[in-house]
């Protein structure tokens, strides 16, 4: 049977991104990576999981290899796309039920364009 890509638009909401961020940041991604805030002086008071929804970027550090990778909000944008593509969810089943294996999938297409760990 044949088969067609169609591409749908989805506006996703700063909360969405913190929430996800908090999974990634707090579980998802802490037994292969280690973060720290870009520029941090420029974000006092803002908490680390609201850095990309501010503006700004994290420094994810491999801890196995020490290899540094910035991640932004748009590489974020580009691993839930992934995410999505690769596991058929969608977009309301993703956010209303992810979880730090989730997250880490989507941070980990966010950095490597690929699962790596």
């Amino acid at each position: 049977m044949p088969k067609i890509r169609i591409e749908l638009e989805q506006e996703i909401s700063n909360s969405d991104i913190n929430d996800l961020m908090v999974t990634a940041l707090e579980g998802g991604i802490n037994d292969w990576c280690d973060f720290e805030i870009i520029n941090s002086n420029d974000f006092k008071g803002v908490h680390c999981t609201e850095i990309l929804t501010s503006g700004g970027s994290l420094k994810l550090i491999d801890t196995e290899t020490d290899e540094e990778h910035i991640l932004t909000l748009d590489k974020v944008l580009k691993g839930i796309k992934m995410e999505l593509e690769n596991t058929g969810l969608s977009f309301d089943e993703m956010f209303e039920n992810h979880d730090a294996y989730t997250a880490d999938r989507i941070i980990q297409y966010a950095i490597f364009g690929e699962i790596t760990f």
